[in-house]
């Protein structure tokens, strides 16, 4: 399935910094075994990231399981990581994977 979690209002000057992968017409959406949800496979693809996306998301970060949430409440939440990319310090995992290296 896929489902595009980025809205596409957020076009300014994040894209100046990033090229998301989880934006445009490839994004996918990637559940794993256990249920987790994510727009992006790099988001928890270590503990540091995971645990950097926790710090993040704080309680919410529970709520990122299928069997916990709706795939619109889900889509909500990861709003709080989107809103990120507005700002001079995207969230440092969606920097690190997504990097627009024309503009560094």
């Amino acid at each position: 399935m896929v489902f595009l979690f980025i809205s596409n209002g957020v076009k300014n000057h994040f894209m100046q910094k990033l090229s998301p992968k989880c934006y445009g017409k490839n994004a996918q959406t990637f559940i794993e075994v256990n249920g987790f949800v994510s727009p992006c496979c790099w988001l928890v693809s270590t503990n540091k990231r995971a645990d950097l996306l926790k710090k993040l998301l704080g309680n919410k970060f529970d709520k990122l399981y299928i069997t916990e949430s709706s795939m619109d409440e889900i889509k909500q939440i990861y709003k709080k990581l989107e809103n990120t990319w507005k700002t001079d310090q995207p969230f440092s995992t969606c920097l690190e994977e997504c990097r627009n290296n024309k503009n560094v």
